[in-house]
């Protein structure tokens, strides 16, 4: 049976509360219906949405160039947990210098709760989180710092590991081992 569209003008807005088929729906673009299950480029879709094609790229994009404009994808956990992880890329100023990719825990209710881990485009650095505060980061030149977000080495260009602990007074070992 027929979706009830015969043509379907890409790059502009399609809104329908409901589109039914008895049977695989496949629109000349490579857009199919089958069975609950949307295929972009495949007949057959193996997921609830399956895209394919030579390079497997799904686009979700903002236009807006304002501050703090982003683009995301939401992620939800199984029937039962309230959590959900949002994987977001964005500008931290107005158009879009400052970008930066990022992994948020939000709440039930889809609100921001925290941020996991961020990439920083402008700085080339990967910072991962625990507790709302950041513990660890790989800066631009390769150094593992843990427990501070810039260089503590006093000057030492030397240094690929950093560790700083939370008070003056700290004190630990660390182990380094060779592989034999």
């Amino acid at each position: 049976a027929d979706a009830g569209v015969s043509t379907v003008t890409f790059g502009s807005h399609i809104s329908a509360s409901k589109i039914t088929t008895s049977s695989t729906s496949a629109f000349s673009s490579g857009l199919n219906v089958t069975g609950g299950s949307v295929g972009i480029g495949t007949d057959n879709p193996g997921s609830l949405v399956h895209a394919l094609g030579s390079y497997g790229t799904v686009r979700v994009e903002n236009d807006n160039t304002a501050q703090y404009a982003a683009s995301g994808i939401e992620l939800k956990g199984p029937a039962g947990d309230e959590r959900s992880t949002k994987i977001v890329h964005g500008n931290s100023n107005t158009g879009g210098t400052e970008t930066y990719f990022q992994i948020e825990q939000l709440n039930s209710s889809g609100s921001y709760v925290k941020t996991l881990s961020t990439y920083s485009y402008q700085y080339d650095y990967w910072a991962f989180n625990t507790g709302g505060t950041e513990r660890l980061r790989i800066d631009s030149s390769g150094r593992l710092l843990v427990g501070t977000n810039s260089d503590v080495s006093q000057g030492s260009s030397n240094t690929s590991i950093q560790i700083r602990g939370a008070s003056d007074n700290l004190t630990g070992e660390i182990w380094l081992a060779r592989n034999e």
